[in-house]
């Protein structure tokens, strides 16, 4: 029922004004209230408080649809709405624009055909390619340089098919910036295995872990089987190069076989130990300074002239004192003057280890200090030296 608010603003009447022009006027809502002059929101609750259905609501509240009672031969809109389909679009039952057509008598029909065999729903097109070949048509002959068949096939040719590094551009760019295959590389940095990542397996074992213990399972069993290790072997393996290849010793020129990662990682190959000394001695050693190297002691240097300086200098160290038979090892043997083919007595004086390495700096004054102590234990302890060497002659030490 209408408020009493809304029927002194309003008039009583005013249920019945708005059915008439919602309803049989046929007037939409906006409509309604710009004929009236008030508001759609009041409107609408005039229209809930009489009661008024909505034509949505025609249905549910037992109202008469527009077409009762009307034919084909009396309503124009009726007739129209026919001709379009069978009853109206809630029965869905749609008549198809091309039914009873055919081919010979309606030009659309026939460009339609010719496309297709039946109608989209058939899903059977005919291609624009069948019948033709790469010989008779350029674009099948474009298609089959991209291509194997069609896109639904999926067997693409790769564009850098019989193409190399020396005959392609475009191949040696993109092998400069990545290698051949990608294996071991995470597109994701969250998944990069970082320096200091400790690996998912470890400190796990087959005992403890059951995907460990599962996977070392199927590695047994697959080379459990004959056929399994065949197919790892020789030149079934996939790191298979062409096996061992025999070279010539560069020595003495003698067939050796060597494995082909030898092969490429040394220079110079050899049959023997004795043959590799004896090819890298004199010239070829990368030590070989020309002549004999200074470094090198004379040969007049030799344990006999060594034992013979202890001797004379009591078996101690010159420098600090300390007696052969507390040190770990016999006394060095050093030259005052740091000439190592000056081995003259007087040139030479008995050092321990910790002392030799110690006299390497400040040499100035430590070749005056070793000068006047030899000389000094010369007037002391007179000693005559012989030598092997041809050059050298008898000395006394004066």
């Amino acid at each position: 029922m209408l408020t009493e608010l809304l029927a002194h603003r309003y008039g009583a009447d005013i249920g019945e004004r708005i059915e008439k022009l919602y309803w049989k006027d046929e007037l939409i809502l906006s409509k309604v209230a710009k004929e009236i002059g008030m508001g759609l929101e009041v409107v609408r609750r005039i229209m809930y408080q009489c009661d008024i259905p909505t034509r949505d609501m025609r249905f549910k509240k037992g109202h008469d649809i527009w077409c009762k009672d009307l034919t084909v031969e009396t309503d124009e809109r009726l007739r129209k709405g026919v001709e379009k389909m069978t009853l109206t679009k809630r029965s869905r039952h749609y008549t198809s624009w091309c039914k009873d057509l055919t081919v010979e008598t309606d030009e659309r029909v026939r460009k339609l055909v010719e496309k297709m065999t039946l109608t989209k729903r058939s899903r059977e097109y005919t291609s624009w390619i069948k019948g033709l070949t790469a010989e008779t048509d350029e674009r099948v002959r474009k298609a089959t340089e991209k291509m194997i068949l069609t896109k639904k096939g999926r067997h693409y040719t790769c564009w850098n098919k019989d193409l190399t590094v020396e005959t392609d551009e475009r191949l040696r760019k993109s092998i400069e910036k990545m290698r051949i295959t990608t294996k071991g590389r995470h597109t994701s940095p969250a998944t990069e295995f970082k320096k200091g990542d400790v690996n998912w397996n470890e400190g796990k074992t087959a005992a403890t872990n059951a995907i460990v213990a599962k996977r070392a399972q199927g590695k047994k069993e697959w080379w459990a089987k004959e056929e399994n290790r065949k197919s790892m072997m020789g030149e079934n393996h996939p790191n298979w190069k062409g096996g061992p290849i025999q070279v010539k010793c560069d020595y003495c020129e003698k067939l050796v076989v060597k494995r082909r990662c030898e092969i490429e990682k040394n220079k110079h190959h050899f049959c023997s130990t004795e043959c590799s000394v004896a090819w890298h001695s004199g010239e070829r050693n990368p030590n070989w300074t020309g002549d004999i190297p200074s470094r090198y002691y004379p040969s007049e240097f030799n344990e006999s002239l060594k034992e013979l300086i202890r001797t004379r200098d009591g078996y101690k160290c010159q420098k600090c004192g300390c007696p052969e038979i507390e040190a770990t090892r016999k006394l060095d043997i050093h030259h005052i003057d740091y000439n190592k083919k000056n081995c003259m007595p007087e040139n030479l004086i008995s050092l321990c280890r910790g002392c030799n390495t110690v006299v390497n700096v400040n040499r100035d004054h430590w070749t005056r200090h070793f000068k006047r102590k030899v000389k000094k234990m010369a007037k002391e302890r007179p000693l005559q030296l012989h030598f092997r060497s041809s050059k050298m002659k008898k000395v006394e030490v004066s």
